[in-house]
């Protein structure tokens, strides 16, 4: 066996295995490494309202996501992106780059050592993507970017969880943390710093819709306060 090929490939092995295929295990990671190892690089680039990503083809070893890298290529963000249209760009890059690291090893061209800062990309836990409407109106547009569809930025309302799936920083008039206001048929929700946009929504026990729909269903009268 000659090399094995992984995609997002998260398992530790261990030396014995590694050293099976002659030129050993070749992994695509979705970010460029050595930033953003971990399970989940695009959402977390998100998250951190990053610019640029990219994909990377690097050696496995016995680290995390710390092999010497073969190739990688950058991509621009996006503003308007959440995870699930990250990770469709990201994945058009993969044939390229793999192309590429391909090439090189059949040429007996080493990896290079991963040059930079790493930074950690760990896997998403459902109590994260809760909104702390407390804070900043970019940090939360950040976060639904990154979680929406999986796990979902989530709040509450009326006891229920409720999904926001997509959003806009807006300039309009700031109520307190949480609260709702709608206003020439757009849904606006107040944050510690700023204001949000509401554009689409997934209530409990229904299908996702835009959040003019279902404020018009909820009957809001202004004033109401996610949470």
């Amino acid at each position: 066996m000659d090399l094995v090929l992984t995609i997002g490939y998260g398992v530790l092995l261990p030396e014995s295995i590694l050293n099976l295929p002659r030129n050993g295990f070749l992994n695509l990671h979705f970010s460029l490494l050595p930033a953003y190892r971990g399970a989940a690089p695009a959402q977390r680039a998100l998250q951190n309202g990053e610019t640029v990503t990219g994909v990377s083809v690097f050696q496995l070893d016995r680290g995390i996501d710390t092999g010497p890298v073969f190739a990688q290529t950058a991509i621009e963000i996006d503003p308007s992106w959440r995870s699930f249209e990250l990770l469709q760009h990201l994945s058009e890059l993969g044939p390229d780059v793999v192309n590429r690291a391909l090439t090189m090893v059949e040429n007996g061209i080493a990896a290079s050592d991963q040059v930079g800062q790493p930074s950690m990309a760990p896997k998403i836990d459902k109590t994260e993507a809760k909104i702390d409407f407390s804070t900043e109106a970019t940090e939360i547009f950040n976060s639904i970017r990154a979680f929406t569809y999986e796990p979902g930025a989530w709040t509450v309302w009326k006891g229920e969880p409720f999904k926001i799936c997509a959003a806009k920083i807006a300039e309009a008039h700031m109520g307190n943390p949480g609260e709702i206001s709608v206003v020439d048929n757009f849904v606006y929700v107040s944050t510690g710093s700023g204001v949000l946009k509401l554009l689409r929504v997934i209530p409990s026990g229904k299908k996702e819709m835009d959040a003019i729909d279902w404020a018009r269903g909820a009957r809001l009268t202004g004033g109401e306060i996610f949470g």
